[in-house]
């Protein structure tokens, strides 16, 4: 926001080979009488611009009757002085007088007029007061003799006022967008009110911060590190201060912020490095080396892990009908089907995004050894032929077991009382035993 300032000013004119005052309320320029020159001093006391960005600059001069009458144009020759704050006592007028600031013309004679200063005078004396100067000189080094005896630019001021509207040199940045992924570049610019501030830009998110940029003018581009996410591991967004520190000559004039949403991209997701199966069932696991269908019992441990400092807060796994919410678990029963079995892993991290792994599980089908036919006979010792009052017996059967990829095996083990003469078969298959 511009403010604006008005400051009355300390006049005196002394001539250039002369310390000694020759007016102490007024500003003169130039001679009234052949050989002398004035230099006119105007002080400025107390006003203080030092590092401000300048809009504008008014003079409200009151001149006396002096010189050339109300109808002549004079030009004021506008210079830096050599002393500041205040009227130097002991200085000769030429040793007041500074470098050229520049000119401007008017009417100067017994009357009050505002002069806004433009161009290359404006931009002179803007810089002059940025950099706390607050006095000022009106001196002609050259001045010429009219007919009437002075000079054509001759003029005494008794009132002199300065105006002027200026923003403090603190520049307030905004984005190219409210909202930008990490890994993604977004423009800061300063909008800083004058080409004459720099600024340094840094960011603060989370519990981090860091520089952006140095000597930054009017915008700098900014990709914001992926690694910021880890300052977010439970959300996908988080707001980031962006500040803007403001510079004059090398001098903080400032310091602004805005500030800008970060976003985790899409990109980062919990992670599945593994999922581990093992048969529980160490006989089928042994023997077979295949799941199988009503004997195998899995077991099923996954590896996973955040992204970007994010943590994995859930486990959900389908197996053969039943989910199981543990990162390690075993089945709560066989296997019940044969074929091709999908397991199915999904895990939530703390950001609620997800990650799944799928596999394929052949099971192979399963059923118990059977015995379709069974009989029993007395035969010769050879057990050859049949006989009826022979002490031998011999046994025929029919039997079925699953082959397993033939790893499966079929024994089987026949008993008989000999009190009643009945035979028990007991059978063996596998990893089963059934009497």
């Amino acid at each position: 926001m511009a403010t604006t300032v008005n400051y009355a000013a300390s006049l005196v004119t002394r001539k250039t080979n002369y310390s000694s005052n020759g007016s102490s309320n007024s500003a003169a320029q130039e001679f009234y009488e052949a050989g002398s020159n004035n230099v006119g001093i105007i002080c400025f006391s107390g006003m203080n611009l030092a590092n401000k960005v300048i809009q504008e600059i008014i003079f409200t001069i009151t001149a006396k009757k002096a010189g050339y009458g109300e109808g002549s144009t004079k030009t004021v020759y506008l210079r830096k002085a050599n002393y500041q704050n205040s009227i130097a006592s002991g200085v000769t007028g030429s040793g007041y007088v500074g470098d050229a600031l520049g000119t401007f013309t008017g009417h100067f004679y017994g009357n009050t007029s505002a002069y806004e200063l433009t161009g290359s005078l404006y931009n002179a004396v803007a810089a002059y007061l940025a950099a706390g100067n607050n006095t000022f000189t009106i001196y002609n080094p050259n001045p010429s003799a009219s007919a009437q005896g002075y000079s054509y630019n001759y003029l005494s001021w008794s009132d002199v006022v300065i105006t002027v509207t200026y923003e403090e040199a603190a520049s307030q940045p905004s984005t190219s967008a409210s909202t930008v992924a990490m890994g993604s570049a977004v423009t800061i610019y300063t909008n800083r009110p004058s080409s004459a501030v720099t600024h340094t830009i840094s960011y603060w998110f989370g519990n981090t911060s860091g520089a952006i940029a140095t000597n930054v003018g009017a915008s700098v581009s900014w990709t914001p590190p992926l690694s910021l996410a880890s300052q977010i591991p439970n959300a996908t967004s988080g707001v980031c201060t962006i500040t803007c520190n403001s510079f004059v000559n090398g001098t903080l004039t400032g310091t602004r912020t805005c500030t800008i949403t970060l976003t985790v991209p899409s990109s980062v997701v919990p992670t599945i490095s593994a999922v581990a199966v093992d048969d529980t069932n160490s006989t089928v696991k042994t023997r077979i080396a295949a799941y199988v269908k009503s004997l195998s019992k899995l077991s099923v441990s996954i590896t996973a892990a955040g992204a970007r400092g994010s943590t994995i807060s859930s486990y959900r796994t389908t197996l053969d009908g039943v989910t199981y919410t543990a990162a390690s678990f075993t089945a709560t029963k066989v296997l019940s089907a044969a074929g091709s079995l999908t397991l199915t892993v999904t895990v939530t991290d703390s950001r609620g995004r997800t990650a799944t792994y799928s596999t394929t599980i052949t099971v192979l089908d399963y059923a118990y050894p059977s015995i379709s036919r069974f009989t029993a006979e007395r035969c010769n010792s050879g057990g050859t032929a049949a006989q009826v009052d022979g002490n031998k017996v011999r046994y025929n059967l029919t039997g079925s077991g699953s082959a397993l990829n033939n790893q499966n095996t079929l024994t089987c083990t026949i008993y008989y009382c000999v009190v009643c003469w009945q035979p028990i078969l007991q059978r063996y298959c596998g990893a089963e035993n059934r009497q």
